[in-house]
């Protein structure tokens, strides 16, 4: 069975059955016969679709020449945030169910301190309360990004009070004002986005995630701190030339790494996203994304490279280098190990592509994200047969819409 790859890469209204079921064991492949100069020629022909102006601005942000950002006023803001209720409020029952959901949720903050008149709600709706809890506040505030006086409750008239805050974190502001700024104000897109992205923050993380902005705390298991503390995703603690964020994703490809549930990470990634929404400048220049993989030598997975920073191994099924992947047969010989059985006959589970599914969490991550990713820079080795591999999956996994801001870099340390 051949998988419809133009439907995979390009098209949105995916043939679900014309897609295998990676998850199911009993079919003997997962992608027969994808080839990725067809990969290439489509994302070429979608990106030559695009009118010319909008692929110069697409080029413009990517190199960081400038931002395709609208220019802000208060009466666009003021009219974005009415079409937004308007069209959450027409979107289908399915959909609208999360927002429902969240919107009967109220999110308390207890205060027992003194309070003043200007200890008023920060940008994304919650009040450093407890020192011991690390706020996603940021403290810069823009004079237009105040609440309107609908959404937050009465301060006392008194400078000395004690009160109990309760409010809608959905409803707040610049919690709808980031998903708008990440469509260009096209508040039929953010509506959508923002669904999503509830629907997604749901899944992973519980209701937790519908009253309130992530916590550092919330990664809570030693599974999730596992993660984080790998530091595979980071943010980095300066910022480019135009002044945008940077994300590196220097994610371990070793067996061992892709045998491990999705959760984990994925909760890191919306924690770090979670921050990013503090930062308005985030929010209107967008993010630029590092993706450089890396090699991890593990006894136990027996990968064929020296142990290097820079370096990356993943399991291929072409060692001869052709730009063919073809997993029709699960026999892919490697060392015996707790991934394999006793005869070296790798699992099945660990050849399914990042995308196998059209309906991966990978998918639904892109399809959320609040802050948009304004170039995208893949860092891979020039001399690995695996390297096509990699970057056609990443191509499939992040979606559509982010593919004509992908930059490909192959060659060593240095030059890259």
């Amino acid at each position: 069975m051949q998988c419809n790859l133009q439907n995979l890469v390009l098209g949105d209204d995916i043939n679900r059955n014309s897609v295998i079921d990676c998850n199911d064991r009993n079919n003997n492949c997962c992608y027969d016969d994808v080839n990725f100069e067809d990969v290439d020629n489509m994302i070429a022909k979608q990106f030559h679709s695009l009118p010319v102006q909008y692929r110069n601005n697409i080029n413009e942000e990517i190199h960081g020449v400038k931002s395709m950002s609208r220019d802000e006023t208060p009466e666009l803001i003021q009219t974005s945030l009415m079409q937004l209720e308007i069209e959450l409020q027409n979107l289908p029952m399915y959909h609208r169910l999360i927002y429902l959901k969240a919107c009967s949720m109220e999110m308390q903050s207890n205060i027992n301190k003194k309070i003043t008149l200007n200890d008023s709600f920060n940008e994304m709706g919650t009040i450093n309360a407890d020192k011991n809890h690390i706020s996603l506040v940021s403290p810069h505030l823009d004079d237009e990004c105040n609440h309107p006086s609908s959404t937050q409750p009465d301060l006392p008239a008194s400078s000395n009070a004690t009160t109990s805050l309760s409010f809608c974190y959905v409803k707040c502001r610049e919690f709808q004002l980031t998903f708008l700024r990440c469509e260009f104000f096209d508040a039929k897109k953010a509506a959508m986005r923002l669904v999503k992205y509830l629907e997604l923050a749901y899944k992973v993380c519980g209701e937790e995630a519908l009253r309130r902005p992530l916590r550092v705390d919330d990664i809570d298991s030693s599974e999730e701190f596992a993660v984080f503390r790998a530091s595979n995703q980071r943010l980095l603690p300066f910022r480019d030339k135009s002044g945008r964020r940077v994300l590196v994703i220097n994610t371990d490809l070793s067996l061992a790494s892709l045998s491990q549930s999705i959760d984990p990470k994925m909760r890191v990634l919306l924690y770090l996203w979670s921050v990013l929404m503090e930062d308005i400048d985030a929010q209107r220049r967008g993010l630029v994304v590092i993706f450089w993989p890396r090699q991890v030598k593990n006894q136990r997975t027996q990968t064929y490279h020296e142990e290097t920073d820079e370096d990356m191994s993943i399991l291929t099924a072409n060692s001869n280098g052709r730009s063919t992947y073809r997993t029709k047969c699960k026999k892919v010989k490697l060392p015996a190990s707790d991934y394999s059985d006793a005869g070296g006959i790798i699992k099945q589970a660990a050849l399914v592509p990042p995308n196998g599914n059209p309906d991966s969490i990978w998918k639904q991550f892109f399809e959320a994200i609040p802050i948009r990713m304004c170039a995208i820079h893949i860092c891979l080795p020039d001399d690995e047969p695996y390297c096509e591999m990699i970057r056609c999956f990443f191509l499939l996994a992040i979606g559509e819409d982010h593919r004509t801001r992908v930059k490909a870099h192959h060659g060593e340390l240095s030059p890259v």
